[in-house]
């Protein structure tokens, strides 16, 4: 009798250490790292963001034809973009392109950008946001004259 009480003791220590053994591989053995901006978007994306001229400071501005709010967020991209010769800035009309949605959609996602934020007028520069006429304004200087 007490035989068969070893072979189930080691039978459920055998049952345990095998269950360890498969949540540790459930849980570590699939690691996947959180892609970096640069990895997780459409190469287009890459190559208006990251320029190659560290001292060109590109974004993206991505607006909806009709949106109240572009045109004021849209005069005042023109006067950065002529205060500032280092500054180029790439233009994404998305109400009527699906595929500049898409994107801006795939950006908005690599950067964690909530629901409340995905809206236009929006301009990205690198890994930063700014949703709305009044973020763009008071975001828009700083990260150029940084860059």
């Amino acid at each position: 009798m007490p035989e068969s009480l070893d072979n189930i003791q080691r039978i459920a220590i055998f049952g345990i250490l095998l269950v360890g053994a498969v949540m540790f591989i459930i849980t570590f053995g699939h690691y996947t790292p959180i892609p970096t901006i640069r990895e997780s978007v459409a190469p287009v994306y890459y190559n208006m963001t990251y320029m190659e001229d560290p001292l060109t400071v590109s974004a993206i501005y991505f607006y909806g034809d009709g949106c109240k709010y572009c045109p004021d967020a849209s005069s005042y991209l023109a006067g950065i973009e002529a205060k500032y010769p280092n500054f180029t800035l790439e233009k994404l009309e998305i109400y009527n392109n699906a595929g500049n949605l898409k994107l801006m959609s795939q950006i908005c996602n690599a950067l964690n950008v909530s629901l409340e934020k995905r809206g236009v007028p929006m301009v990205i520069i690198g890994n930063i946001s700014m949703s709305g006429t009044r973020e763009i304004r008071e975001g828009m200087e700083p990260l150029i004259k940084i860059g």
